[in-house]
């Protein structure tokens, strides 16, 4: 019996050393077998609190306020110049480009009715040279004075579909080679047939000098201007002027422009 004791003592003394063994935080026992508690660690002071600083308020800046705007008024917008367009050159074929085949006077013009080619006071020359307007021209040369001529025979054009009482502008380009004056008068016609050539008779003179063609070195500009009657057909005509003119003599005709007087 007392050694069953013994043993069991010492067998419950071996579990006690194998379980501080497993348990390294477990109290150790004694040697009289006793389990001696450590005292537990001495409390840990708290932490005085310590009052947050107190919060200086930032004063809000302010923002000075923006100047007053002085009213601006609005700068006017610019005027529109309204685009007046020219009026058409009333005269056909004006700067001479067309000529129909076989015929010695340019188209819509008119010169020599009733003579032939040999007995012709005047001839007339188409000149291209892109100095002259579209690049054509034409010169007429006289070999004889044609100021006692009817109207109709001398060089021009008949214009029809004029309107009555109306003031008109001639400007003229051309080239007096001459020392003669050359007039272009503007005569009133009836029974005029269109596209026939002769047709038609001269009543009454609107302007015997439409257009004074003094001698020049070069193009010059010639401005003159009537004011038809009751009709609408008016016929521009080129002569010498003077019944004792030095011939031969030479024009060139580069541009003739006809429009209305507003």
């Amino acid at each position: 019996m007392r050694l069953i004791q013994v043993f069991s003592v010492i067998g419950l003394m071996t579990l006690a050393v194998a379980g501080v063994g497993c348990s390294p935080g477990a109290p150790a026992p004694s040697d009289s077998g006793e389990v001696t508690v450590p005292p537990p660690p001495p409390p840990i002071p708290p932490t005085p609190a310590v009052d947050p600083a107190p919060q200086v308020p930032t004063p809000a800046s302010v923002t000075p306020p923006a100047p007053a705007q002085s009213p601006t008024t609005p700068a006017p917008a610019p005027a529109m110049t309204p685009v007046t367009e020219e009026p058409a050159n009333l005269i056909a074929n004006a700067s001479f480009v067309t000529w129909d085949e076989g015929q010695h006077v340019p188209r819509h013009w008119t010169m020599g009715f009733g003579f032939s080619l040999d007995d012709m006071p005047f001839k007339l020359e188409p000149i291209e040279d892109p100095t002259y307007d579209d690049g054509h021209a034409v010169r007429q040369t006289w070999l004889a004075s044609d100021e006692a001529l009817a109207f109709q025979r001398v060089f021009g054009q008949t214009i029809e579909g004029l309107e009555p009482n109306t003031g008109y502008r001639l400007d003229v380009v051309a080239h007096n080679e001459s020392k003669n004056v050359i007039i272009i008068s503007a005569f009133e016609m009836e029974d005029y047939e269109t596209g026939r050539v002769g047709t038609g008779t001269a009543t009454e003179r609107l302007n015997l000098e439409a257009a004074v063609i003094t001698p020049s070195t070069g193009l010059v500009t010639y401005t003159g201007s009537f004011i038809t009657n009751d009709s609408g057909t008016v016929k521009l005509g080129a002569r010498v002027r003077g019944e004792d003119p030095e011939l031969p003599c030479s024009v060139i005709w580069d541009s003739w422009t006809l429009r209305a007087v507003d």
